[in-house]
């Protein structure tokens, strides 16, 4: 390693290229820091004393890349302030051509362009794909059209370089300004030797300047581990740059989802570190191949996220609906589901009928006010619980064991919510899902109408005649329903009717097409009765709606299993295949023997019928021993397949385990 200071001028002279390596990621200085920048450059210009100012590192590392005699660096550490101090000098070229075109040709000769090279050999940076268009446009001079950071950048420093005027009021003196930038502002130059890995030096810069996300550490690290350029260009053009583009922001939390879908428990801030685990013992072909299946996964997420993407619009209308409970928790079990889906494992009414089943699990949920804090580790296991043979009996089955609210329980919470005081988004979903299934009219009104809005029957403000139509408890009954379902509907007449007593808004629902609204003409006054009454109603509409299978008739742990062959079995979130049924006691046994070490031993021989023992230390005690994995002790293996189902819910019981946790598949 070579480290000196010096000014910028002998870093931009010469017959060179600095190249932003792909594990870079994009240029993304701010006005902030284009200020700072800018602020820091009146102030040497200003000044009468030659002083200097230190603009920070610039990292490089020397790379045989070109045949050309082009004397080429990795710039792995001061790309942002490098890359802005040319587009600086690039405007300052372009405003004095005019009047200096030897000035210009100078700037653009000694210190923006390779004179004699061609192609992108011709720029003295190379910045990464997702900058070269923007970045060679302003450097060719041409005007650019995109919003690209870079872009961005060019014309708010255009702006400073030609409205700026110094304290006397004079304008700024381009050549001088020039001059200050390659002579006055210095920057510690840091060589790295050839041998050195350049990403490793990146990493552990990472703590200073513009902080990166964790995408961008998976970037930086994916790409270091493809060391062949053209590999790396292939890659970033077909596989990394569509995610970029199409997630954007959302990259990171994609990253984080598709790390949990195997049912791996990540936190965001270790996503990195998990990419790195992951990737750690490959090679260049596979760290392609998981990007390969990243941008695979990418795609879903983008339709999870933005459901108009999803060509199928039965899909795209579930997601949609989705979308509007924020349960972005369940995108690990529904990545593995879409890509089920794709590969035909399983069908599109299956598909549906899961997203039903999500939807109701989380709108039940939600009335119920059931806390939210143990779904994410509920979805991230979800999926390696399910039988992917019967995965929609499965997936409800794993739910109805999560605290999905029953029928008796949903209706309770239904009355008393304020789902209005919720989100008008929540309320309309609810509402314009009640209207789409009592509606009869073939016709049926457009709910995406923007005069359709939600209308407060008993109104927001309540008035003296309000007040004295509810009685002496008004106050009460008002606290109680005005946002309730019971009190809500949807209407064109909203602004009309504001505080209108309820025989006058009787008469503008008796002119609505609306379903929801028909009703009303059997009311003559609208007290906490009516309100609760018509709650009532909508509520059974809503059981129909959001349906919560009270049993699942598939052949998980309910049917008869003898003479059936089993073929696997699922404990505390693991499955296992089995071809025996002897091989699931057995296993069991090992599982539970494992989880609860030395305390195994006294509670397993607990588990014994009346007539005889199926867990000993002896094993002359039994019939047909087997020794459990890693114990000294037998249990009995010479029983029905029904008899093997009934000792393994005796064990875990006497291990203190729900027999929920454990299923059998036949």
């Amino acid at each position: 390693m070579n480290a000196n200071q010096t000014p910028l001028l002998p870093l931009l002279e010469g017959v060179k290229q600095y190249v932003v390596p792909l594990f870079q990621r994009k240029y993304n200085w701010t006005r902030k820091d284009w200020e700072t920048l800018w602020q820091d450059l009146i102030v040497l210009y200003e000044s009468t004393d030659n002083r200097e100012h230190f603009l920070g590192a610039i990292v490089t590392m020397p790379v045989d890349m070109s045949p050309h005699g082009i004397n080429k660096y990795l710039l792995i550490d001061g790309q942002q302030r490098l890359t802005t101090v040319y587009l600086l000098l690039a405007l300052i070229r372009d405003l004095v051509t005019d009047k200096d075109a030897r000035h210009a040709a100078q700037i653009n000769e000694l210190y923006l362009l390779n004179k004699w090279e061609e192609g992108p050999n011709r720029y003295k940076v190379l910045p990464t794909q997702a900058d070269r268009a923007a970045f060679f446009a302003i450097l060719d001079g041409k005007p650019g059209h995109d919003h690209s950071a870079i872009q961005n950048a060019a014309i708010y420093l255009r702006r400073k370089l030609t409205n700026t005027h110094t304290s006397d009021g004079a304008s700024l003196d381009l050549r001088r300004l020039h001059t200050i930038m390659l002579q006055r502002l210095i920057v510690v130059s840091i060589v790295m030797d050839r041998n050195e890995n350049p990403y490793r030096i990146f990493e552990s810069l990472n703590g200073k300047g513009q902080p990166l996300t964790q995408a961008d550490l998976v970037r930086n690290y994916v790409f270091m581990r493809i060391s062949n350029i053209d590999e790396q260009n292939v890659a970033y053009k077909e596989l990394w740059q569509p995610m970029e583009t199409n997630l954007d922001k959302e990259l990171t939390n994609f990253f984080w989802r598709y790390l949990t879908k195997d049912g791996t428990f990540v936190r965001q801030n270790m996503i990195y570190d998990a990419v790195k685990n992951r990737l750690s013992g490959l090679g260049a072909s596979g760290v392609i191949d998981e990007l390969l299946t990243m941008r695979k996964y990418a795609d879903y997420y983008l339709r999870l996220i933005q459901p108009k993407h999803e060509p199928n619009p039965q899909i795209r209308r579930r997601l949609q609906r989705l979308n509007l409970w924020e349960i972005n928790t369940a995108y690990p079990f529904l990545l593995n589901i879409y890509d089920d889906y794709e590969r035909r494992r399983i069908s599109l009414p299956d598909m549906c009928e899961v997203l039903d089943a999500i939807e109701s699990y989380t709108v039940r949920r939600f009335f119920c006010r059931v806390p939210t804090n143990m779904l994410n580790r509920l979805f991230i296991a979800l999926y390696r619980s399910v039988d992917p043979a019967n995965i929609v009996a499965s997936t409800q089955e794993q739910m109805l064991q999560r605290s999905w609210p029953t029928d008796q329980e949903f209706l309770a919470a239904w009355e008393h919510f304020p789902i209005y005081a919720s989100g008008v988004a929540k309320c309309r979903h609810i509402l314009e899902s009640l209207e789409a299934t009592m509606t009869n009219n073939h016709e049926p009104v457009d709910l995406t109408h923007p005069r359709i809005t939600i209308e407060h029957i008993m109104p927001q403000t309540l008035n003296e005649i309000w007040e004295e139509q509810l009685g002496q408890t008004a106050t009460q009954v008002y606290d109680t329903y005005l946002h309730t379902i019971g009190n809500l509907t949807l209407t064109g007449r909203n602004e009309s009717m504001g505080n209108m007593q309820f025989s006058a808004k009787k008469l503008v629902f008796a002119q609505s097409n609306l379903a929801l609204n028909k009703d009303f003409a059997n009311c003559t006054v609208w007290t906490e009765p009516s309100i609760r009454e018509r709650a009532a109603k909508l509520g059974q509409i809503a059981l129909r709606i959001w349906q919560r299978p009270s049993s699942i008739s598939a052949t998980i742990n309910h049917d008869d299993p003898t003479g059936q062959k089993p073929i696997k079995f699922m404990l505390f979130g693991e499955q296992y295949p089995v071809q025996k049924w002897r091989d699931i006691l057995v296993n069991v046994c090992a599982i539970l023997a494992a989880k609860h070490g030395a305390a195994f031993a006294a509670m397993a021989v607990q588990a014994s019928g009346t007539t005889r023992q199926y867990v000993s230390t002896n094993k002359d005690d039994l019939a047909v021993p087997a020794l459990i994995k890693d114990t000294n002790l037998w249990v009995e293996t010479n029983l029905s397949s029904r008899n093997v189902l009934r000792v393994v819910e005796l064990l875990l019981f006497t291990c203190g385990h729900d027999k929920s946790q454990f299923h059998a598949f036949w």
